[in-house]
């Protein structure tokens, strides 16, 4: 806005000064000390100072529409930036919940299936968020995932052998407790875990700046 009250300025000087300038050299040598060819520069310069109003008005006029539209644009893209952001936390909350409920699952032979379903869930998550997540499909954050299944996946493992299961759910042999490999596999599991959804917070951060 500011530079464009400099050349409206600019652009009246220039008028006026042209106008006085073509005035003087077409009807005057010099002052005229004729009240009839004062009254007759008077309504040359009304003539000239209503085509520059005119000039000035229409000038104001596209500015300020373009000013509008640029803050139209502008209010629309935050508002987009702010739905965008809040869906991205809600999906993140959500494969946090994910993630955290196979922490606080018991070592109960009976959760086997809940950790493949875990597995299951965060598969679905990595292939149906890309459009909000691009960095879901890129490293670390798509081995990582791939990862954290595998985990999921071996922990069900060892819960279903404990309980004398087969991959079907039949039982073929007898019952046996939690061998201690869970307890080092939910570690590991734990940490990547953390480092994920870190990786996640740390692109939604960057989006927003």
């Amino acid at each position: 806005m500011e530079k464009s009250q400099k050349i409206i300025s600019l652009l009246l000087a220039l008028g006026i000064g042209a106008s006085l300038t073509l005035y003087f050299i077409t009807f005057n040598a010099g002052l005229s000390k004729e009240t009839n060819d004062w009254m007759a520069f008077g309504n040359f310069i009304a003539g000239i100072a209503s085509i520059l109003n005119v000039v000035v008005f229409v000038w104001l006029t596209i500015s300020i529409q373009k000013s509008d539209e640029n803050s139209k644009e502008k209010d629309r893209k935050n508002q987009k930036d702010i739905i965008v952001s809040q869906l991205r936390y809600d999906d993140l909350k959500l494969l946090n919940s994910y993630l955290s409920e196979a922490t606080n699952l018991d070592q109960s032979i009976l959760n086997y299936g809940k950790l493949a379903h875990l597995s299951y869930s965060i598969q679905v998550f990595r292939k149906s968020r890309h459009h909000l997540f691009p960095i879901i499909n890129a490293e670390p954050i798509s081995s990582d995932l791939e990862e954290l299944c595998k985990l999921l996946n071996r922990m069900s493992s060892i819960l279903r052998d404990s309980a004398g299961l087969d991959e079907n759910g039949i039982p073929c042999k007898d019952r046996s407790l939690v061998p201690p490999e869970y307890r080092t596999i939910l570690t590991q599991y734990q940490d990547l875990s953390a480092k994920v959804i870190a990786e996640f917070e740390r692109f939604i951060v960057s989006e927003i700046s």
